[in-house]
C-alpha cells in the first residue's frame, strides 16, 4: 500500500475502521464492483497529521458464476 505510511513523520498508520462498498448494482447494465475501504490514522502521538484520515479502496474480485471450465 501507498497511503500506509504518514507524509509528515514517516510511521506507519494503523487501521481505525473499514467497510464494505458496493457500487453498480442497482443496474443490470452496469458491472457490480465491490471494494473493502480501509480508514487509516496516523499512530505517531507527537506528529502534527495524528487524527487525520485517509483512507485505502481494495477492489474485491466477484466470482462469475462459472467455474475453472467455463461451464455454470
Amino acid at each position: 500500500m501507498d497511503n500506509d505510511i504518514c507524509a509528515s513523520c514517516g510511521l506507519e498508520k494503523r487501521v481505525t475502521g473499514s467497510s464494505v462498498v458496493v457500487r453498480g448494482d442497482s443496474s443490470p447494465d452496469t458491472q457490480t464492483r465491490v471494494y473493502n475501504v480501509l480508514t487509516l490514522e496516523c499512530r505517531n502521538p507527537n506528529c502534527p497529521d495524528r487524527g487525520k484520515q485517509s483512507e485505502v479502496w481494495n477492489e474485491i474480485s466477484i466470482a462469475s458464476g462459472k467455474d475453472e471450465t467455463g461451464s455454470s
